[in-house]
């Protein structure tokens, strides 16, 4: 596995080989940590959670989710041409059940999930298309 891979920052890197030393780690292990430079590794993605307050449909809702669902959400309102609020109340009304932030959470999976399979669609479209045009 390449040391970039792992997903460790410089200082779990260095417990990470002191461990594996005492515990007898194969040599290999130890090798690639080794050879992990600050530059070589990037720095674990962290899962913040934060709360922000809006109010949808007169009802004022507390809301938690990782910083990196705030951001989507945003992206996906300004693609849609909506605000955050609005594209908060469709998902709010087109839940069945369950919490809010577990809705808004499978939304911003499906949305993205959609994206990729219209991408794969056009990717054969185009190679449909470049299959049957042949120039002479």
């Amino acid at each position: 596995m390449h040391c970039a891979s792992l997903g460790y920052d410089t200082a779990h890197l260095a417990h990470l080989r002191s461990a594996l030393a005492e515990r007898g780690g194969t040599a290999s292990r130890q090798g690639r940590l080794a050879g992990c430079t600050s530059e070589m590794v990037r720095v674990p993605m962290k899962s913040q959670i934060v709360k922000r307050s809006v109010v949808i449909a007169a009802h004022k809702k507390s809301i938690s989710l990782e910083e990196i669902v705030w951001r989507s959400l945003k992206e996906i309102a300004t693609y849609r041409d909506m605000t955050l609020v609005a594209l908060l109340a469709t998902i709010d009304s087109r839940r069945n059940q369950g919490n809010l932030s577990s809705a808004i959470r499978l939304f911003v999976l499906n949305f993205y999930r959609e994206q990729l399979e219209i991408q794969d669609r056009h990717k054969a479209i185009e190679a449909a298309l470049r299959g049957s045009i042949r120039l002479h």
